[in-house]
């Protein structure tokens, strides 16, 4: 029957195909490149019909007309796609691949490069979106281009380069929760070869949640600094020194212990049956102090571009030093029970070349080589104030790749590409603050082929079926558990077609995965033990398709689908938090207990996901121009993390419900384009929906809420 599914969902996909091939071919020609989008997700720059992956592409007027501000918002404009928090801890899922680890020895395995600069650290991706040129989704594994930690895709963000001609934007919003944000961009050229630029994002607001007692519980104030300077010649050799700098101060763990039936709030249970005053009110927490989350990056960078004959090379050179601090009221209750405070240290250097050209017309290829070098510190880190820890993580990775198109005829081309990564991690496990402990050490490798055929059925139209393969790195818990690298074996089909008006893709695709990193609960020596590792395997198929269309002068209407079946098809362990009572008491405590979730839908995998929008261009005459844009989304009922069964029912006891979210707004810009003010909105129905839902063992369920209805306005000047 799945399969079944899986060959009807590529029938549909080819049949659309062969239905638009016609239609759109007689529309193809000099103006249809007016609605050309440029992409290089592989590694060099391609039309996105021409390019045989699935990719949601987001231009800088797309993010600014949706009012995506963060990177957590991008889920709203590319189905299949969901970023979530567990804390502070930022962890994106596409097409259901996702990562269950957080903290140290864990990375995303969704990788995310920002300029061609790979960003390993979790809480990292808390960050707004400056400057941003625009957003490059790539679903599916990128094992062959990108190597580590692209198990399921990769998210290309670029920022401006300096341009020829003098320009700048200054842009001021306020918004609901006394939202402040003062966004700036400057670009100077110092001469005929040689222009910097700069942009700036000042944001400071109370946040949407509040603690009883009267405090903001979750204040955010973020300072973001971008700058390049980029030297160019007339031989074509480039280089760009860019710097980013981010401080940022927020408490991203807004979570509340709720009663859930056939449980108490166990911050009472704890405390022998008084009452703790936790809140279960929307919005609302109940902290005994002021949790927070701070975080200060640097980040320098140098680009190389130039030309060996025939040969482009490209050099990538990065070297990232972030320090963390957190400080979790694990309890979250009045009442002193349970803190944590963790200092983190995170150096990351990387380098990277590519080379690459083509064999006549026939043939385009592509090689690289890759190094990554990681220092992770943690520590002290301390439980209750009590004696503090320490522990590092050092991890080493290296690659080579090769990847080519080749033309085998006029309309058919062979894509083949393979990945060679070796990595080695070396854990120093917890141990007290100031002391020394030995080391554990585990190296691995790894190949990530990819084979594609794509026929071209008309300009700018095609068809592709692809096979691809991903991994993520593997690790060493802080037990000294050797992890194994996860992978994962994924085929797709997929139709592309572009017109002056239009823009389609459709894809069917399939995956097998295995070796999956998470938590499981064996029976030990002593009883029951909770440990790491390579725990499960799964299937995940399903479809989706985009669509971009002008119908007319100055209307845009775009919107996506994303089917999704995502299931465990072994996991004889799972990690369940399950409630006991005390005998002779109304109370209960919380242990940990072996499920069986085979058949079971796994974590950030909603079944249905849509979105859609449009924008609306009005003259005004003389006043100048209206830009009115709305765009909602649309995710179906999905289990924010892998969860507890009901034992009486086999259901997750943890889900979260299906939610719609709309954002709105309208700018009008004046007739010279120099000023422009806006009025906009988020969640604009007050949709009220969770981003977290689950159990923590020693203190029972929790949630957090996603963000509420929010309003503002903004005005700004361009010179």
């Amino acid at each position: 029957m799945k399969l079944k599914t899986c060959m009807l969902a590529s029938a549909w996909a080819i049949s659309i195909a062969q239905m638009s091939t016609a239609a759109m071919a007689q529309s193809t020609g000099e103006n249809a490149a007016s609605n050309e989008i440029i992409v290089t997700a592989q590694k060099r720059s391609e039309a996105l019909e021409d390019v045989p992956i699935s990719i949601t592409a987001l231009s800088e007027d797309r993010l600014d007309q949706a009012n995506i501000t963060n990177f957590t918002d991008l889920g709203a404009l590319a189905p299949g796609m969901v970023i979530s928090a567990t804390g502070p801890f930022f962890l994106p899922s596409i097409r259901g691949v996702t990562s269950q680890g957080i903290g140290s020895g864990n990375e995303n395995n969704i990788a995310t490069y920002i300029d061609g600069v790979y960003q390993p650290n979790q809480i990292g991706l808390n960050f707004d979106l400056a400057s941003v040129k625009n957003i490059e989704i790539l679903k599916g594994p990128q094992g062959t281009l990108f190597g580590r930690n692209a198990t399921g895709g990769a998210i290309l963000v670029t920022t401006r380069d300096p341009g020829k001609e003098f320009e700048g934007k200054l842009k001021f919003s306020y918004g609901r929760f006394n939202d402040r944000r003062l966004q700036g961009y400057l670009s100077v050229p110092l001469g005929e070869n040689i222009g910097f630029n700069v942009a700036g994002l000042y944001q400071k607001g109370d946040g949407y949640m509040k603690d009883i007692s009267g405090f903001d519980s979750a204040p955010r104030e973020e300072i973001n600094i971008r700058t390049k300077l980029k030297f160019t010649s007339a031989g074509g050799f480039s280089a760009t020194l860019g710097l980013n700098y981010t401080n940022l101060d927020q408490n991203s763990s807004t979570w509340q212990y709720i009663d859930f039936p056939g449980a108490q709030l166990v911050a009472t249970t704890r405390l022998g049956g008084i009452n703790a005053g936790l809140t279960t009110i929307p919005y609302k927490t109940s902290y005994s102090f002021h949790p927070t989350t701070t975080s200060e990056s640097i980040n320098p960078t140098l680009t190389l571009d130039f030309k060996l004959g025939a040969i482009n090379v490209k050099t990538i050179s990065s070297y990232q030093d972030i320090k963390q601090f957190t400080l979790i009221d694990i309890d979250g209750s009045p009442l002193p029970i349970a803190r944590q405070d963790t200092v983190h240290r995170d150096k990351v250097h990387s380098e990277e070349v590519n080379i690459s050209s083509k064999i006549g017309d026939r043939v385009d290829w592509v090689a690289g080589l890759f190094y990554f070098r990681n220092w992770y510190f943690t520590g002290p880190n301390q439980i209750n104030l009590g004696a503090p820890t320490e522990s590092l993580l050092k991890s080493e990775a290296f690659a080579a790749f090769a990847d080519a198109t080749v033309r085998l005829t006029d309309s058919l081309f062979l894509v083949g590409g393979m990945r060679y990564s070796w990595e080695k991690k070396t854990v120093t496990l917890a141990h007290p603050f100031g002391t020394s402990a030995v080391p554990v050490t585990d190296s691995w490798n790894s190949f990530t082929p990819r084979v594609i055929l794509r026929y071209q059925l008309a300009d700018r139209t095609n068809i592709y079926a692809s096979y691809s393969k991903g991994f993520k790195s593997g690790t060493i818990d802080q037990t000294g558990l050797l992890i194994q690298p996860e992978k994962i074996d994924a085929f797709e089909l997929g139709f592309k077609t572009a017109t002056r008006t239009l823009r389609f893709d459709a894809s069917t695709f399939y995956y097998n995965y295995s070796n999956l990193q998470d938590s499981q609960t064996v029976q030990g020596g002593g009883g029951l033990l909770t440990s790491q590792g390579n725990v499960a395997a799964a299937k995940i198929y399903g479809a989706e398709a985009q669509i971009d269309f002008t119908p007319v002068e100055n209307l845009n209407l775009f919107g996506g689908v994303s089917w999704l079946h995502a299931r465990y098809k072994s996991y004889p362990q799972a990690s369940a938090i399950v409630a006991v009572a005390i005998p002779n008491t109304p109370f209960f405590t919380w242990t940990t207990a072996p499920q069986d979730l085979k058949g079971k839908e796994m974590p950030r995998s909603p079944g249905l996901s849509l979105t859609g929008g449009f924008n609306y261009t009005v003259n005004g005459g003389g006043i100048g121009k209206f830009d009115l844009a709305g765009s909602v989304s649309y995710t179906s009922a999905q289990n924010p993390n892998r969860s507890t069964l009901n034992p009486a029912t086999g259901a997750y006891m943890y889900r979260i419900g299906a939610y719609a979210l709309a954002n709105a707004s309208v700018t009008w810009h004046s007739a010279n384009d120099r000023f422009e003010a806006s009025v906009f909105g988020r969640n604009i129905f007050d949709q009220q929906y969770y981003t977290v839902f689950d159990a923590f063992s020693t203190f029972g369920n929790y949630r957090q809420f996603g963000e509420p209805a929010t309003y503002g306005v903004s005005v700004g000047v361009n010179f």
